[in-house]
């Protein structure tokens, strides 16, 4: 059923892109397949003729987790060191080009799924603290874009067997077995398998650095009064074909009134009282409001738009809101939003003073600033 469109989010702004990629774990959302040029094709040429190094040729499928239905229009990004192990970067060089050198670029997979890579072998990092590699984070039609496994390479001496189980299997295996062709060229095959959202990293909410800021306004916006909720400890996943999922906790008792100043206690504390009273929120009965995160879809570059059930005052009802991706912090998101519901919807209506009700305008205002991070195993 699609949700009353009276209680749609007027907007949300959330910055949430992971830290650069690593080995051993997955980042979802990741930016790099997000800012695709509009010319890519089929073929993504890491490294141009002229780069130093052993011509390497890596092809593939990209598959459904069925591991058999072939996925048209994977937007795949792949960015890699050079053969002497680093990262190297233009002078000048911003953004992508800055955080993962200049040999990277993007395929989207053609209709039966294939995908080509065309680059050199890369070298390990210096000092042999990781074996060669070449990232691959992968945007499905209408998904989110996440890294998966590394291609990696089963005759690379630094990859060992302890190294090999514990790569976690994002994307399939990406370990892979290379072969020299006649021309003295390296090729290898690295088929990807699309998972589930259950194979998404869990994000627990930093709730020192969360907090949700509210604003209600009367006389049809002539007089306003706004406030702070904290958040509670949560978690959610982001990643996968589902996408989305967690729930955020709000309680009522931590809500705080913040226009009115600290000097002034007596209508502080005496608005707050009447907030969390029976006339309202009424927080003795209903101690908490949750955001239930329940899937996402890509609508255009850097936005997602986000299913969702509100739960307030005992009512729960679906809303939809925009999410825009940004820049986070190193190991997690930072997510920050901007809705608006309507309180008559979830039961928050003065009971016994119409006068009341027609005083306080309807909607109510979130603003939120969430920030998790992985969960530490």
């Amino acid at each position: 059923l699609m949700p009353d469109p009276m209680v749609r989010v007027a907007g949300l702004s959330l910055a949430t892109l992971l830290a650069p990629a690593v080995l051993r774990g997955q980042w979802c959302p990741a930016m790099g397949p997000e800012q695709r040029p509009s010319s890519a094709g089929p073929v993504a040429q890491l490294a141009p003729a002229s780069e130093p190094g052993e011509r390497m040729i890596v092809t593939g499928t990209v598959r459904q987790a069925d591991g058999r239905t072939p996925v048209a229009g994977v937007t795949i990004y792949a960015y890699q060191t050079n053969q002497r192990g680093a990262y190297a970067r233009d002078r000048g060089a911003q953004g992508l080009a800055s955080l993962h050198g200049r040999l990277r670029g993007w395929a989207v997979t053609t209709a039966d799924g294939a995908y080509t890579l065309q680059t050199i072998r890369p070298g390990p990092y210096p000092g042999g603290t990781e074996p060669q590699h070449i990232h691959l984070e992968v945007m499905p039609p209408g998904a989110i874009a996440c890294e998966i496994d590394p291609v990696e390479f089963t005759d690379d001496p630094l990859l060992t067997q302890s190294e090999r189980a514990e790569r976690p299997g994002y994307g399939g295996s990406g370990i892979v077995t290379p072969v020299r062709g006649v021309d003295g060229s390296w090729r290898a095959v690295r088929n990807i398998r699309l998972w589930d959202v259950a194979r998404a990293d869990e994000m627990v909410i930093d709730t020192d650095s969360s907090i949700v800021h509210w604003l209600g306004t009367k006389f049809g916006g002539r007089g306003k009064h706004s406030g702070e909720i904290r958040m509670a400890a949560g978690s959610f996943r982001l990643g996968g074909t589902a996408m989305v999922s967690g729930t955020i906790t709000l309680p009522l008792a931590s809500l705080e009134v913040t226009d009115i100043p600290v000097w002034e206690p007596v209508p502080r504390n005496r608005l707050r009282r009447h907030l969390l009273d029976a006339d309202f929120f009424d927080a003795a009965r209903f101690p908490e409001a949750t955001l239930i995160l329940q899937r996402a879809t890509r609508v255009e570059p850097g936005r997602l738009r986000v299913e969702a059930q509100l739960t307030m005052h005992g009512v729960t009802r679906p809303i939809i809101f925009d999410a825009v991706l940004g820049v986070p912090p190193e190991a997690g998101i930072s997510a920050s939003a901007f809705f608006r519901v309507n309180r008559h919807h979830w039961g928050l209506s003065y009971r016994g003073s119409q006068l009341g009700n027609d005083l306080v305008d309807d909607d109510i205002t979130f603003r939120v600033r969430l920030v998790a991070r992985r969960r530490r195993s």
